[in-house]
């Protein structure tokens, strides 16, 4: 103790509690902060969360929460059963409850998306509304469309391509 401060491996700890070396925890333990899940990394679940709301209480007790990895505020903060998704940026795959092996990279990519599976988003709301499946965005709005829609195996690439996809939009390459 120094300070009002307690350090473990360290004779002037600077914060109330101040490590110097690494922390072990059991494989369901996580990290909090002010009472909301923070990070979480499980052997069990094979899943790694970190982000105040990324994940759910899916996250660490659900083993159909399997493979997967959300960083970001609400990442993945629906997802119930889907498996094997990654999720990193703000709000990315929010919406997710049973889709698999997707891909969002990039602040609500893929927001929301329910069920569709193998899709791949990368840039800012890159397929924000999509909900079908075996789809890529790559870009800033890549594929967002105006509203929920649902297409399948679609290909939008560049600033605001596929601005406007809609229901239907099946097997297009819009560059």
């Amino acid at each position: 103790i120094f300070n009002s401060n307690v350090g473990i491996g360290t004779n002037a700890p600077a914060f109330k509690l101040d490590v110097a070396g690494k922390v072990n925890t059991d494989k369901y333990s996580g990290y909090y902060q002010d009472g909301q899940l923070l990070g979480y990394a499980s052997t069990t679940n094979s899943s790694t969360v970190f982000g105040f709301a990324a994940g759910n209480s899916a996250t660490t007790s659900n083993t159909s929460f399997l493979q997967t990895t959300a960083f970001g505020y609400k990442t993945l903060n629906a997802n119930a059963n889907g498996i094997a998704n990654v999720g990193v940026g703000y709000t990315a795959l929010q919406s997710n409850t049973s889709g698999g092996s997707n891909t969002a990279v990039g602040t609500a990519a893929l927001n929301s998306n329910i069920s569709g599976s193998g899709n791949a988003a990368l840039g800012a709301f890159a397929l924000q509304f999509q909900q079908g499946a075996k789809n890529v965005g790559i870009g800033f709005n890549a594929g967002i469309g105006s509203t929920a829609f649902t297409s399948t195996g679609s290909i939008a690439i560049g600033y605001n391509a596929g601005f406007s996809a809609s229901n239907g939009s099946d097997f297009n390459t819009i560059i």
